[in-house]
């Protein structure tokens, strides 16, 4: 199989060169139109190229792998948005193909369209097919070229350096949190211990997921899974985070991540947590290091670390009280901690209790977590290795349908949708204009073979030519209008078709004038 860095070059030299490579690429027209100068520009050219594909071709991923052209197509497209984080963002880029995912990655990604290729960027997996495929299928989600590239050269690494461990605290912390602070990181500690639960059964088939809150310390556990790019689901769940559609008071967002930022990579299950309202919100990230199922000791959860900037040093002690209490009211057997310090023990009722708590007892297994656990979505299988991925993301078996695929034989896009009614309308006008130019003829006959009722008859005529030629006006709106959505029909399927059906038009309503001329003007007499 050919290295596949030194093929992403060789196609981005035929492009300049303005030739094609040896088995060719599809819409090579349009390419050059869309000129890849790897300027900003560039990026909005991109989307106007997808955007035209998908109204007037409006292709399925089967088509895009039906041929080497059709796939050349978009392997350029993604050798081009890698060669531009390379040039304008300083990025080291290799490219691989699936087969050898297994010897550079440490979960490989189900063979899909998405996964086809993949690069590798200071150990991040880079996925641009999976972004490529959401723009071909029209997913409300996709994001803009411009976006994609800035997400990938401005994503945070892994912590490293900025963090520090946090310890159980005994007894109860002597500060307090601010306001909407307790009840929110109670909330990130269940929803780490929900993720970690599935991590410790050797899936991350829901992950990455987020939590809302429910009563007291219940959560709705939400699977955000089935996005595809993980890139972009990572991204799609900041989002939620930052602007809050539903007003909630709280959130949190959990997803894997590989830490190489150290002396040796490790495993960490990344928590974003939101608290909204308030003098004083919290926006922070908390980090669980685990390490995996597989590995020779068995799973465990190697500790608890934050920001440094979380909050003040004498507020530390109950930040982390929440996160521990939120964690232990998610009790399993699988959840094992390597550190007996940071083991589950008797959480004190008082850390339940504090500011902004509900007053509810801690129980083994809480009667909300359970609620949650039972309530976790189906099994959604994601659509590749998430950013650090601890597991095989998708087994044989596991669920595969989106709602995106399921809507799409029904819905292609807003643009058809719109197309078809424009063409509705200028059927509906053709036939509108047909039939008033046939009652204006009948005027015409019936005028020239009975002039005894010549008065009333014209002014039906005159009425009925004007109905014709309002009709005239009406075929030709909706002609044009058809030709502008590129709408087809039964009646102007070609060029050929549109002419004749407007010189039929306006045959019939010259020949209704020159009955009417003759029957105005013409000698009756017998």
């Amino acid at each position: 199989m050919p290295n596949l860095s030194q093929q992403a070059a060789e196609f981005l030299d035929c492009y300049t060169c303005g030739v094609q490579p040896p088995q060719g690429w599809l819409y090579d027209a349009a390419l050059r139109q869309t000129r890849l100068d790897f300027t900003p520009d560039s990026l909005k050219r991109i989307d106007a190229l997808l955007a035209q594909l998908r109204s007037k071709v409006a292709p399925t991923l089967q088509d895009m792998e039906a041929t080497p052209q059709a796939f050349n197509f978009c392997l350029l497209l993604a050798f081009y948005i890698g060669e531009y984080l390379v040039r304008q963002h300083g990025m080291v880029l290799t490219w691989h193909h699936h087969d050898e995912a297994g010897a550079v990655l440490e979960t490989t990604p189900p063979p899909a369209f998405f996964s086809r290729v993949f690069g590798l960027t200071g150990g991040r997996l880079f996925l641009p097919l999976g972004w490529l495929s959401d723009h071909l299928l029209g997913k409300p989600e996709r994001m803009s070229a411009t976006d994609y590239v800035a997400k990938l050269a401005t994503r945070p690494e892994a912590p490293g350096e900025a963090t520090r461990r946090l310890q159980r605290p005994q007894g109860m912390p002597a500060v307090t949190l601010p306001a909407g602070w307790a009840p929110a990181l109670r909330n990130a500690g269940q929803l780490a211990a929900a993720a970690l639960d599935l991590l410790a059964d050797g899936t991350s088939a829901h992950l990455p997921a987020r939590c809302e809150p429910g009563e007291g310390d219940a959560i709705t556990i939400v699977s955000m899974a089935g996005y595809g790019d993980p890139d972009e689901t990572v991204a799609h769940g900041e989002q939620q985070l930052a602007s809050n559609p539903k007003q909630l008071p709280r959130m949190a967002l959990c997803y894997p991540v590989h830490d190489r930022a150290g002396s040796a990579p490790r495993l960490l299950l990344l928590v974003r947590v939101r608290s909204y309202g308030g003098s004083q919100q919290l926006d922070s990230t908390v980090y669980f290091p685990f390490r995996l199922a597989e590995h020779p000791q068995g799973f465990a959860v190697l500790g608890l670390e934050v920001d440094r900037d979380i909050a003040p040093a004498d507020q530390l002690d109950a930040v982390a009280a929440a996160l521990y209490a939120g964690f232990d009211l998610w009790q399993s057997t699988r959840l094992r901690w390597a550190n007996p310090d940071d083991a589950a023990t008797a959480t004190p009722a008082g850390l339940l209790n504090a500011p902004d708590a509900a007053p509810q007892p801690p129980t083994p297994r809480s009667a909300a977590a359970a609620a949650a656990a039972a309530a976790w979505p189906p099994a959604q299988a994601p659509q590749g290795g998430w950013p650090g991925a601890t597991a095989s993301p998708r087994q044989s078996g596991d669920a595969g349908f989106s709602m995106g695929s399921l809507l799409k034989p029904l819905v292609e896009s807003a643009e058809r949708e719109s197309a078809r009614d424009v063409r509705l309308v200028g059927v509906i006008k053709f036939f509108t204009g047909m039939v008033l130019a046939a009652l204006a003829v009948g005027a015409c006959v019936l005028l020239a073979l009975l002039p005894v009722l010549s008065i009333g008859l014209v002014v039906f005529a005159v009425t009925a030519v004007g109905f014709a030629l309002g009709g005239l006006l009406e075929v030709i709106t909706g002609i044009s209008l058809g030709l502008m959505a590129q709408a087809v029909n039964a009646f102007a399927e070609t060029r050929f078709a549109r002419i004749a059906a407007l010189t039929f038009a306006i045959t019939l309503l010259l020949v209704a004038a020159g009955m009417m001329i003759w029957a105005l003007f013409g000698d009756h007499s017998t």
